[in-house]
């Protein structure tokens, strides 16, 4: 009766709909704000300027012969050409389209024209512009932040790296260059003269070759940074591009070689590791469980993708700081707030959401929220039948606060509130089923980030939070178990849970030199957990058993208690080539009642440039997990905590670039896992609302676990109208048991993805696919028993060896078209996405069992396999001001 797929199934029909009538909204809006465009042939078209984008403009010259240099932060994207120019040579079009935005051009080097701010008619002013590149191989740097000190001037430099101020009184000026990725530079004593231009040719160096800013991590991709630095898979724009369901953070992760998971719900396998083997940080705080509907499986995340800055997926051989994760961390950080004003509004395919940022104090302080609301209940109130109730509701909210005390310490402070409320009923005769489930969770961290001095850094995070989850179902049933007649009485779920929590936690970085470098840290967390759990349920079964069974149990408890963690990482610069980081972890529960429970986390990391466009990484690492308190498997009769799981990790990768822009990135890994506590899985369909109660649900009891696999990955990423990427991984994950190895349920042998973008004006197409061998499955067959005429009286399912097969191999192909509309002072987004174009069915589970028996006694089991997403259409708009 209550089956996730159905009630996913649903929801896709259902919001596709709404999807039709918001698309129509939206190309209404873009027609009337589109200013109607005379026509004119006659020499310098200037009769089809008036109302046009300035850029499209300053484009139309450019073709006339004019060489043009602007920046962005000059020629904003929604300005408009607001009257005709008369006609005349292209330069004076160009003087007298400028001028009522506040800006003019003025003649540069090379028969260049520089757009800059205009001063006053009656100022006597000089200019300066320039260009910044890599100080390595000189290629123009795009968004380099330029600040003419003293005076209030800054700006970014453009996609060719130029940059230009006017109106600057004669003098001389100290000029700095900041750009992520890279070490900031200062010109000083950069003299301007009257109705003159000073030419600069700036050069700045990568933020690698500081010590402490080098990635020694075995396996790291990046997402949403600009940075250019090591590991960078993804950037913010790339992923705008990139379909990804409702901008959720964790579907858009699934796109990195190494990660596997299914099409509903939003949690991954890092590596072969179990969905909870890895954890999400998010601006130095660990999230708890951070989905919303967790009774669906977590098909979302709390986390807006579009308020995350960057989004670090560290997949194997991490360092030290990060602990009590086995297979891996996805360490976030929010929106750096800069000192523009924005405010966005939009929908997307589930959700609406609003946020806005501001700054005060002349910009010392800096304030961000951003609020999101799920409208599936909306939809499904005015869809639903008298029979059926469905009422998903979820809401988001993140808050963000910065203060600069001085050019040194800075405060950070963050709120965030995740709630769902959801209610499944449904009523077919004799039949009747309902779930109510909802959870809150609030987080509150604050921290202060210090410069004690040029080689001395602090970060300290004071935090307090607290989670709440009750989930209430019954079922009374006559009918049919995944097609098989079964009684199920009187379940009854009555699931209470909460958890308080505060801690503190502080990391430190001392660079000795250009060689040396230590980290330290501590951190400790105090946990009160509430557990009031009790299951009701008996079940009948003639595939099973003859006689009901009662599955009933109750517990209540109240554990509490300490975690704490200590680290402390050396790094030394041994060559000029090789680069090493040692670090020792130390961590212990007091909550878990278990004597001589510390664990001890030794780490090694190697970095060997083998030449400027070729780096060779090696890891080896011990890493423990402890069960969380949490994570009382009560659900499953479980009332003690289990020791700390461990895995150790080895890691060896290569990264190349090519002259051409080309990237080759691989890495080969090995998961050794040991002291592995029991876990509960459901051996036909993992996707039921209650899986405790149903009569698949079976316990894996591993001696032990092994994990390892290549990942090959070809990057083009520097072309800007077409690139492209495509990744392949050969991977193996299975669980030692009794003596045997048995894959894991999510266990692919063969994955690869592959993503292809062009962009073309102000349009975007994007296509990527996703590929991998059949996840494994248990066969099944039926023992029939027969009376003395014959007839079959009694069939008994019997299951083969487990995950000795699998079921059909996985492919999905997924689009997305996107726009960007610019108004005067404002941008309209929106994009339209379809996944599994080809309606491919990719088989997940078994959604029925039967057994057909002929008159000559031929045995024939009925199995009917379920498939995953189906054809999805989804769509997203937003406006920025």
């Amino acid at each position: 009766m209550f089956g996730r797929k159905e009630i996913l199934g649903n929801i896709y029909a259902l919001v596709t709909t709404s999807m039709c009538v918001l698309l129509m909204c939206v190309s209404a809006l873009i027609a009337i704000a589109q200013p109607a465009y005379s026509q004119d042939s006659s020499g310098v078209d200037t009769s089809t300027y008036s109302g046009r984008l300035l850029t499209d403009v300053l484009g139309d010259l450019q073709q006339k012969g004019l060489q043009i240099i602007y920046s962005s932060e000059l020629v904003r994207p929604w300005m408009r050409v607001r009257e005709t120019p008369a006609a005349g040579p292209p330069a004076e079009i160009l003087q007298e389209i400028l001028s009522p935005h506040g800006l003019k051009a003025v003649e540069g080097p090379g028969q260049t024209w520089l757009v800059v701010q205009a001063p006053p008619d009656s100022a006597a002013a000089g200019a300066i512009w320039g260009q910044v590149s890599d100080s390595h191989d000189g290629e123009p740097l795009a968004r380099v932040a330029v600040a003419v000190l003293g005076t209030g001037s800054s700006g970014t430099t453009a996609a060719d790296g130029r940059f230009a101020f006017s109106g600057l009184e004669p003098g001389r000026y100290d000029i700095e260059f900041h750009a992520d990725g890279y070490i900031s530079h200062r010109m000083p004593d950069i003299e301007v003269t009257v109705d003159s231009t000073t030419s600069l040719d700036v050069q700045l160096q990568v933020v690698d070759a500081a010590l402490e800013n080098i990635t020694v991590i075995g396996s790291q991709y990046r997402l949403l940074t600009d940075e250019v630095s090591g590991g960078r898979f993804v950037t913010r724009e790339e992923l705008d591009q990139i379909p990804h369901l409702t901008d959720d953070l964790f579907r858009a992760a699934r796109r990195i070689p190494g990660i596997a998971s299914d099409d509903i719900s939003a949690r991954l396998h890092v590596r072969g590791g179990n969905t909870d083997e890895s954890f999400l940080m998010l601006d130095g705080l660990e999230l708890f469980n951070p989905f919303h509907l967790k009774d669906l499986g977590g098909i979302f995340g709390i986390v807006d993708s579009n308020i995350v800055d960057s989004l670090d997926i560290l997949s194997g051989g991490y360092t030290a700081e990060y602990g009590d994760g086995m297979s891996g961390v996805m360490d976030a950080t929010t929106l750096h707030l800069g000192d523009t004003s924005e405010t966005s509004l939009g929908v997307s395919f589930v959700n609406a959401f609003a946020r806005t940022q501001q700054n005060f104090d002349d910009g010392r302080g800096r304030w961000m929220v951003s609020v999101r609301r799920g409208y599936l209940d909306w939809l499904f109130s005015e869809a639903s039948t008298g029979d059926t109730e469905f009422t998903p509701r979820y809401w988001d909210i993140l808050a963000k606060f910065e203060y600069d005390f001085t050019n040194f310490t800075t405060l950070h402070a963050n709120v965030l509130l995740a709630s769902d409320d959801m209610t499944i009923e449904d009523v077919q005769g004799s039949d009747v089923g309902r779930s109510d489930g909802q959870s809150d969770s609030a987080y509150l961290w604050a921290a202060l980030s210090t410069d004690w001095s040029e080689k001395l850094y602090s970060n300290t995070i004071f935090s307090v939070g607290n989670l709440d989850r009750t989930r209430l179902a019954v079922v009374l049933e006559d009918g049919s178990f995944n097609g098989m007649p079964i009684v199920l009485s009187d379940i009854l779920v009555d699931d209470r849970r909460s958890l308080d929590f505060f801690g503190v936690r502080t990391d430190w970085v001392h660079v000795i030199d250009d060689r040396n470098m230590l980290k330290w840290g501590l951190d400790a967390r105090h946990y009160d957990a509430d557990y009031d759990y009790e299951l009701q349920s008996t079940i009948s079964h003639p595939f099973w058993t003859d006689l009901p069974v009662d599955n009933s149990h109750a517990i209540v408890s109240n554990p509490d208690g300490d975690q704490y963690a200590i680290y402390l990482a050396y790094r030394r610069r041994l060559t000029e080539s090789l680069l090493a980081e040692v670090g020792l972890r130390w961590d212990k529960q007091t909550y878990t009642d278990i004597d001589d429970d510390d664990q001890y986390s030794p780490r090694i990391n190697l970095l060997y440039e083998l030449g400027p466009s070729t780096d060779l990484r090696a890891a080896w690492g011990r890493f423990y997990q402890s069960q969380g308190i949490n994570e009382l498997q009560v659900e499953d009769n479980v009332d003690v905590f289990f020791p700390a799981e461990q895995a150790d990790h080895v890691v060896l990768g290569m990264t190349h670039r090519f002259n051409s822009g080309l990237t080759l990135r691989t890495d080969l890994y090995r998961k050794e896992y040991d002291n592995l506590r029991p876990r509960f899985e459901n051996a036909l369909d993992p996707h039921e609302i209650i899986p405790e109660a149903n009569p698949d649900r079976i316990m894996i009891s591993p001696d032990s676990a092994e994990a390892r696999g290549i990942e090959i990955l070809f990057r083009q990423s520097d072309n800007p109208v077409f690139n492209w990427w495509v990744g392949y991984v050969w991977s193996e994950v299975f669980d030692t048991i009794n003596g045997v190895d048995v894959p894991r349920s999510w266990d692919q042998r063969h994955a690869a993805t592959t993503n292809v973008n062009w962009r073309w004006a102000k349009w975007n197409w994007n296509l990527a696919g996703v590929y991998h061998t059949g996840w494994p499955r248990t066969p099944i067959d039926f023992d029939v028993e027969f009376d003395s005429s014959g007839a079959a009286v009694d069939a008994d399912v019997v299951f083969g060896p487990r995950n000795s097969e699998n079921y059909d191999n996985y492919f999905r192909l997924d689009t997305r078209l996107s726009r960007d509309v610019a108004f005067e002072n404002s941008e309209l987004t929106y994009y339209v996405e379809i996944y599994n174009i080809f309606d491919k069915e990719n088989p997940c589970c078994v959604d029925g069992l039967g057994v057909s028996v002929s008159p000559t006694r031929v045995v024939t089991p009925m199995i009917q396999v379920d498939s995953g997403m189906t054809r999805l259409y989804s769509f997203g708009v937003s406006w920025t001001f």
